[in-house]
């Protein structure tokens, strides 16, 4: 070669090609020199730059090597590796728009090149263009159809815009075609769990845990989907695996810290808890990582500022998400005169659960001369007759389990929704991602979840004053939408029973003091466990009848009765029964004792409508005031403590003076005929006058605003 260059020095080519050679052999500026000397002779010559481009590659210099690239395809326009690497210039200087036209072009010239069409999706992906990055890869199957990473990489993209039930499609045929690929069975298990299959998404994850025991989110989401399916033992080994294996796992951790308060372990839960910070020891410019969840925060927190900080960062997540689909929704054509107001009603417990309970009053109350009533729901079919008659009360009920969220979303703009109100928020196996998507021109929050949510996609809160004071408005990103008698509808039709119960068939002695507490094992925590104590120490006949929600709860609590002086024995616990017999036998309590940090909503309002008074503490966040709007209703105010000491001492006084309690109860009697708290048909036109206004304020083309609807 160097013989070539003595013979002809001016031939621009030799001097190419002796670069070339250098280049191999490790003598890099020799090299350089060399294409430098080729394009002194010939300016044009593409080769000779394309070759000074990959030496300034190889020294990180990607400016001078870009415009190397981009010399070489303006001289030789046909020259598609050169224009594949000015493709890859522009992609590491951030010129994405360049980039893709670069590799759109080499993959006309080529559609059989795979790397390009990978890099093509990326490129458009990473500037929203999902459709198009869509399209690339599903074309790279003409001539790539046995290729198990374009399958995998479609599934992504399509999840990525909501289309999971396609998802499931290419992963499963990625699987087929690499029955190796642990991502494309992971991704297949939570495209299922994102569908309402947590039993599919738990074979997908035993299958990559075979494979890959140390996949901390595998383990996490296998905890999730088990506790889904009510296998809660294997849901907590899930978790403690994946906490093993990461400490810093904030859901597993979360997950976990609720199953313990389940179980009564408060220890070990609030030695988890310890490691989250409050919002206000974090920097303005850094979102805190290290803040639990929404709903844990309101079990653990009276803190409405801590409660709105743990919301708005999962908002802000599931946001983002929705912001990635290519889908938006316009409601232009909905500012019109319209005969009826069609209400969208989303949640995941359309069954016998305390939602399902409270939606089914609702629904066959509600005005159809004004309201179409649309049911949609996520959760699972339970066969009861609570779900039977709520999809019988609604005009029409659409079962969305096995649809992405977009899929949902757009069902539900299709159908032409005016108001959605989201009644599960982050509650359950929820899906908040459907309501992120925007598919109703008015969204409000309701019942599920009783706090902000954080986000931008709900326009309201459905309340009251006592719950939410106005005062408060800054913690919440909704706009409350006061209802005049209390925040909860209530509906106890046909929950008579001709049963005759007596205090032994439930292990009660005939002759004690009942208190009771039917409120989740998660709600109850030492502090006021060590004050309910206290109050049997000084009642001697006085017995605490108890939610039997976990055994190991029983257990623990009768230990922890044990240490405080207290025999076990007078704690006794109830089993899960229907709600029309529960309502029956809690005529065998005597007074009712609430929770303090997160009280008794239903809970209260079922002992109350049972004729059993409900003693309560003021709090200083929605959930714990539930019990206080209840009693507040029904001029039952003196109900409310405003401490633990004055708490205890009207629970034990209360015991002692039977003409006092008796005098109680029957203003309780008188309250349950006149009081608008269990008027339902009182409540439903109240909610539709909120529903009206509602609508109203956006058909006049304004923002979400406070609303309060008048007496």
């Amino acid at each position: 070669m160097a013989l070539s260059l003595e013979l002809c020095p001016d031939e621009p080519a030799f001097h190419c090609n002796f670069g070339r050679v250098l280049s191999r052999l490790g003598r890099k500026r020799e090299a350089q020199a060399c294409f430098l000397n080729a394009l002194e002779l010939a300016p044009d010559f593409g080769l000779a730059h394309y070759n000074l481009g990959l030496e300034y590659v190889s020294q990180g210099r990607i400016i001078e090597a870009t415009a190397c690239f981009r010399r070489a395809v303006v001289a030789q326009p046909e020259f598609m590796e050169a224009r594949y690497r000015l493709g890859l210039g522009y992609l590491a200087l951030g010129r994405r728009e360049e980039a893709a036209e670069c590799f759109q072009e080499v993959l006309r010239k080529n559609p059989d090149r795979l790397e390009t069409c990978f890099l093509l999706a990326e490129t458009l992906s990473a500037d929203g263009r999902y459709d198009e990055a869509i399209a690339c890869l599903s074309n790279s199957l003409r001539f790539n159809p046995d290729n198990a990473e374009v399958h995998h990489r479609l599934g992504l993209l399509l999840e990525v815009v909501g289309r999971t039930g396609e998802a499931v499609a290419w992963y499963e045929r990625a699987i087929i075609l690499d029955p190796g690929r642990i991502s494309s069975l992971h991704n297949l298990g939570w495209a299922w769990q994102k569908m309402g299959r947590p039993d599919k998404a738990v074979a997908c994850y035993r299958k990559v845990l075979e494979r890959r025991p140390e996949s901390t989110l595998t383990h996490h989401n296998l905890g999730n989907a088990l506790d889904s399916l009510g296998r809660r033992e294997e849901a907590l080994r899930s978790y403690r695996e994946a906490l093993r294996l990461d400490p810093n796992l904030t859901d597993s951790r979360c997950s976990l810290i609720f199953a313990l308060r389940e179980e009564g372990n408060w220890a070990e839960a609030d030695q988890l808890a310890a490691v989250y910070t409050h919002p206000a020891s974090v920097s303005e410019n850094h979102q805190p990582d290290q803040l639990e969840t929404p709903f844990l925060s309101l079990i653990l927190h009276q803190d409405p500022e801590r409660n709105l900080a743990a919301a708005r960062r999962h908002s802000l997540q599931i946001q983002r998400q929705a912001d990635l689909s290519t889908v938006k929704f316009s409601f232009d054509s909905y500012r019109r005169n319209k005969d009826r107001i069609a209400l969208g009603y989303l949640s995941g417990d359309f069954r016998d659960h305390v939602i399902g309970h409270q939606a089914l009053g609702l629904f066959k109350r509600h005005d159809r001369r004004n309201f179409l009533v649309l049911g949609y729901s996520y959760g699972r079919d339970d066969g009861s007759l609570f779900r039977r008659d709520i999809d019988a009360e609604c005009d029409r009920f659409i079962d969305l389990v096995g649809r992405s969220d977009l899929e949902a979303a757009r069902r539900i703009n299709e159908d032409e929704v005016d108001i959605l109100v989201d009644l599960t928020g982050y509650t359950g196996d929820c899906r908040p991602g459907i309501a992120a998507l925007r598919p109703a021109p008015v969204q409000a929050a309701y019942l599920g979840f009783l706090g902000t949510t954080g986000s931008s996609f709900l326009d309201y809160i459905i309340t009251d004053r006592v719950v939410t004071p106005e005062e408060e408005s800054g913690y919440y990103t909704e706009k409350f939408v006061y209802l005049p008698h209390g925040y909860q509808v209530s509906d106890f039709t046909g929950m008579s029973s001709h049963k005759q119960y007596k205090r032994s068939d439930f292990g009660l002695p005939e002759n004690a003091f009942v208190y009771c507490s039917f409120n989740g094992g998660y709600k109850i925590e030492p502090i006021i466990f060590q004050v309910w104590m206290s109050i049997l120490l000084q009642v001697q006949k006085g017995i605490l009848w108890l939610f039997r929600c976990h055994p190991t709860l029983e257990k623990t609590l009768k230990v922890e009765a044990e240490k405080r002086g207290v025999d076990p024995a007078r704690l006794v616990f109830a089993d899960r029964w229907p709600l029309s017999d529960h309502l029956h036998r809690l005529d065998m309590a005597d007074l009712g004792l609430d929770t303090r940090v997160y009280n008794g909503g239903a809970t209260t309002g079922n002992a109350l409508w049972a004729g059993v008074p409900v003693l309560t503490l003021t709090g200083s966040h929605y959930v714990s005031r539930m019990s206080e709007s209840h009693l507040s209703v029904l001029g039952l105010s003196d109900l409310v403590a405003s401490n633990l000491e004055e708490y205890e001492s009207l629970a034990v006084r209360m015991a002692l003076n039977p003409e006092s309690l008796a005098d109680t109860r029957r203003k309780l009697r008188q309250a349950k005929t006149t009081s608008p708290l269990f008027d339902s048909s009182r409540f439903v036109r109240h909610l539709e006058t909120a529903y009206k206004m509602m609508w109203a304020n956006f058909t006049a083309g304004n923002e979400a605003r406070l609303i309060e609807v008048p007496v």
